[in-house]
């Protein structure tokens, strides 16, 4: 593993030991699309996603109206799409 893909993965470790002091409980949900860096990962529905795709497989949002819902179990309130260990993941902190 190279120096800037460790750091990347202490920084997400980081990230989700934060979150689960501050939130209570994260997770990490692992897709099935490949990846080699977080921009290639997005949420897989364009509202309250619970997982992530590959770029090649993003919804199309368009003209999709979301609540501000912070639902539990999805990305909405402060999760987010990245890749992890190769495939697109989704950190739940809810």
């Amino acid at each position: 593993m190279d120096r800037l893909s460790l750091l990347r993965e202490l920084a997400i470790g980081l990230i989700a030991a934060i979150s689960l002091v501050a939130c209570g409980s994260a997770r990490f949900v692992d897709g099935t699309d490949r990846c080699t860096t977080d921009s290639e990962c997005v949420p897989a529905t364009c509202c309250h996603a619970m997982t992530c795709v590959g770029t090649a497989h993003a919804p199309s949002c368009n003209d999709v109206g979301c609540t501000a819902d912070c639902r539990p179990g999805t990305i909405d309130c402060g999760g987010r799409c990245f890749c992890h260990d190769g495939v697109c993941a989704a950190l739940i902190v809810r």
